[in-house]
């Protein structure tokens, strides 16, 4: 390349302009087809129209830029990889801040970041105040959470532009640092000059929660700096800071809490709801659980609180962990944790109990079932079973048996709403009809 390539490649563009026939009247209809179609977001139509102005202008360098945009949008990455080759030659094998920007969007799509950076900073090099390689640049660091090289590119696009999200980005990178009076001034101007705009307004609620847990965070943060060997402060920050709308330092609570614990599933689990609520969804998917996550305080501390005795192996912690594993809707996890329970004890009713109710909740009736009469053999009074079982019998109209699990059920733990089902039941055996 050049010493000056951005002069060379202008020279050029407008040699290829003068140069190029002038639009034909068939061309100016082309045009206007395509610009309605890119103003109704039509973009198979759009391309479409490139395509067949580019059969009268094959060299046109606009063109060819925005037909390998089209192309990265359509996800074709290898013809917008040969329509940028395309577009380099028609440069003359120069390349303009466009051609270099449009270099890294289609790196950073093949997940390639280091090589996508490199290409908007050479797109910035030859017209630093292109705002759209500023702004993916500026995201990409912000991803990467190197916030020293990405908050004067933040402060320089707040030069040349109001947006809300520049705002935003500096706001958190002001809140890790528990810089709160800066928080507050970002989000004065985002309520002045923003105050319609949807991100603006999420962060508004955001910062209102931060603002309201400014002391707890500072408590926090002194007990992860005083044990920085356990997990609990480390995941109990992590949880505060998601709920307030910091999503990336509570990943970052998140991992350091597994590096400490990395066999933990509990703590696994936590992280895959931290990763989902941060809207990496696909990596949180990799950590091997059903994408169903809640963040729920009580039931992740009973989860915690029975997770070694689980892995040691103890019947009544895995009937206990499949329990909660199922209200978290990991019912995979659960059928596991049932299935080793039962295994280690076949007499505990819990153990029966709880591969009964994932049985049923696969469609494995005749299963379930035999789950609750061995618990029910071990324990005859045993009430859970007993309200299951009676409940499945029920539910497979066989009601001489719901009956007779329901009496016994009654006479243990009488209540009005088991006479009334009960009642329900005897009016089926004797007509067929439970109602």
């Amino acid at each position: 390349m050049s010493a000056h390539p951005a002069p060379a490649a202008a020279a050029l563009c407008l040699t290829l302009i003068l140069l190029a026939p002038p639009p034909s009247r068939a061309d100016d209809a082309l045009l206007t087809q395509r610009e309605a179609a890119r103003a109704a977001n039509d973009s198979a139509t759009e391309r479409e129209l490139t395509l067949r102005l580019l059969e009268q202008n094959p060299a046109d360098p606009t063109l060819l830029g925005d037909l390998a945009r089209l192309w990265l949008e359509a996800g074709e990455l290898d013809r917008c990889a040969d329509t940028l080759v395309q577009r380099r030659a028609a440069l003359g094998g120069e390349a303009d801040a466009a051609l270099l920007e449009a270099e890294g969007d289609l790196a950073a799509r093949r997940g390639e970041p280091g090589v996508a950076k490199a290409r908007w900073r050479a797109a910035l090099a030859l017209e630093p105040d292109r705002v759209t390689a500023l702004a993916k640049l500026a995201a990409r660091l912000g991803r990467e959470r190197d916030r020293a090289a990405e908050t004067p590119l933040r402060e320089r696009l707040l030069d040349l532009r109001d947006e809300p999200a520049d705002h935003i980005a500096l706001a958190k990178v002001a809140a890790e640092r528990r810089d709160f009076a800066a928080v507050v001034e970002r989000g004065q101007h985002l309520r002045d000059h923003h105050a319609n705009h949807r991100d603006a307004k999420a962060w508004a609620a955001a910062q209102d929660r931060l603002m309201a847990e400014v002391d707890q965070l500072h408590k926090l943060d002194a007990l992860v700096a005083a044990k920085p060997d356990q997990t609990g402060p480390a995941l109990e920050r992590a949880w505060l800071l998601s709920e307030v709308g910091l999503p990336e330092q509570a990943l970052d609570d998140g991992r350091r809490a597994l590096a400490l614990r990395p066999g933990s599933k509990a703590i696994r689990y936590q992280l895959a709801g931290l990763l989902n609520a941060a809207g990496q969804g696909d990596e949180a998917a990799r950590l091997g659980f059903e994408p169903r996550y809640f963040l729920d305080r009580k039931r992740i501390g009973a989860l915690a609180a029975c997770e070694e005795a689980a892995e040691a192996g103890s019947a009544e912690a895995l009937a206990k962990r499949s329990g909660i594993w199922r209200g978290l809707g990991q019912r995979a996890l659960a059928l596991v944790d049932a299935r080793a329970a039962v295994a280690a004890d076949p007499e505990l009713p819990m153990a029966q109990v709880a591969l009964a109710r994932l049985e049923a909740d696969l469609g494995h009736l005749t299963a379930a079932k035999a789950a609750y009469a061995a618990a029910l053999e071990s324990d005859p009074d045993h009430a859970t079973a007993l309200s299951g079982a009676h409940l499945l019998h029920a539910q497979t109209g066989d009601y001489a048996e719901a009956t007779a699990l329901a009496e016994r059920l009654l006479a243990i733990h009488p209540t009005d709403s088991l006479r009334q089902t009960l009642a329900r039941y005897r009016g089926a055996v004797l007509d067929g009809d439970p109602n």
